[in-house]
């Protein structure tokens, strides 16, 4: 993401981007648990994309966090799976 970073939305081919994480992309390179590193890189880049102007929405999967679990880390909103968010049509506050 650090090359592309630096473009803006206007020059974006996709305004609107989500990224779906699994369960097992959380692990790295252990294959188990949840790897920090991996978390950092994934959110860094997820923010460069939102500096660069993309709406962005993260997908957490895998059944590994309660509602409870990402709403304490912050979630701004927690859907029960991918056909809800995009029922929600990509919501505003995201």
């Amino acid at each position: 993401m650090a090359r592309s970073a630096t473009r803006s939305a206007a020059n974006a081919v996709y305004r609107r981007v989500i990224v779906k994480v699994s369960g097992e992309a959380l692990s790295g390179p252990e294959g188990f648990g949840i790897h920090q590193p991996t978390i950092d890189r994934i959110a860094t880049d997820l923010i460069a994309a939102r500096k660069a102007g993309l709406r962005t929405v993260a997908l957490l999967s895998g059944g590994a966090f309660s509602r409870a679990e990402l709403e304490a880390a912050g979630a701004v909103a927690v859907y029960p799976d991918c056909a809800a968010l995009l029922a929600a049509s990509f919501p505003d506050a995201l």
